[in-house]
């Protein structure tokens, strides 16, 4: 049986539709992934209201807590953006932070997000001569960032970090006792932390996050966008691939996503001479209904309702 693709993945999806409808306006590019994001929530009720219930309940341990709307993860198209833009200039800063907006006001969401940006370049570029040794990204992100609090958590992991301290020991630093959270600055800082202890090795960086105890859907999401970012898709074992589909989307609509996005943009024009590609309507109603039906059985199961 094939497994579906999660949030985050529509998400990138979402995003890279949404890019290539502004016509390298971020404003309107704002306005198209607001829309897409809200219709993806409405179409999956079910998991929008579970995601609502999971932050009400983190909402109480102050403003950190902030997690990602279903299907919004500001932190994952960072480190899309980031890649299709090819580099963190100003222009691609200010997409980002409108990006991070949509999902979240508070600042040090939007500071975390262009931190995972300039994590992902670094790891795009870390084969090349202007790389940046993986031993010292940390304290790099923490000289290029202005929230305090951030740089000082950036500090400590980098300390962490020198004595090759696990991910699980990093995450008990940052005070996850009882297992890890998905709130959208420690995702990222531990997804980063994740790829600077394996950098070129998927199955090691990903097979430890998911060892951590508590959700580690962000995390490993954000840490497989990295490392894919320095390591290429050619490094994801094979046996991971082997039943995973891109449901509502084949492999024919997949490579032409891909095709629109790998060299772009040079400039403006290039964004304003490459098409969207059409959506999947059909397709999109006919996944929902399965993963409502699934999800619906998994609540009935755990209730002792269904036998």
């Amino acid at each position: 049986m094939p497994a579906y693709p999660g949030s985050n993945t529509h998400s990138i999806v979402i995003a890279i539709q949404s890019l290539l409808k502004s016509k390298a306006k971020y404003e309107e590019f704002e306005e198209s992934l607001r829309k897409r994001l809200n219709w993806y929530r409405v179409s999956h009720p079910m998991q929008s209201m579970r995601a609502r219930w999971r932050q009400a309940a983190l909402d109480g341990d102050g403003p950190e807590a902030t997690l990602s709307r279903f299907g919004s993860d500001p932190m994952i198209r960072s480190a899309l953006m980031s890649v299709v833009m090819q580099g963190i200039d100003s222009t691609a800063m200010r997409w980002i932070s409108h990006s991070a907006r949509i999902a979240s006001e508070d600042e040090m969401v939007i500071q975390a997000s262009r931190m995972v940006a300039m994590a992902t370049q670094c790891a795009q570029v870390q084969r090349t001569s202007s790389s940046i040794d993986t031993n010292q990204l940390l304290r790099t992100l923490a000289d290029s960032i202005d929230d305090v609090d951030l740089q000082q958590r950036l500090l400590h992991l980098d300390g962490l970090l020198q004595r090759r301290e696990s991910l699980h020991r990093a995450a008990r630093s940052l005070g996850y006792r009882r297992g890890v959270a998905d709130r959208a600055v420690e995702n990222a800082i531990l997804a980063i932390y994740a790829f600077c202890l394996h950098p070129r090795s998927y199955r090691q960086c990903i097979e430890e996050v998911i060892r951590l105890p508590g959700n580690t859907v962000g995390i490993a999401s954000l840490a497989g966008a990295i490392l894919g970012a320095a390591q290429g898709p050619q490094d994801i074992p094979k046996e991971w691939l082997d039943n995973v589909s891109m449901i509502p989307y084949d492999k024919k609509w997949i490579s032409q996503c891909v095709e629109r996005v790998q060299d772009w943009p040079h400039g403006p024009e290039d964004i304003q001479r490459t098409a969207i590609l059409p959506t999947r309507i059909v397709g999109q109603i006919q996944r929902n209904l399965v993963q409502g039906l699934a999800g619906l059985q998994l609540i009935l199961g755990r209730l002792g309702l269904l036998r």
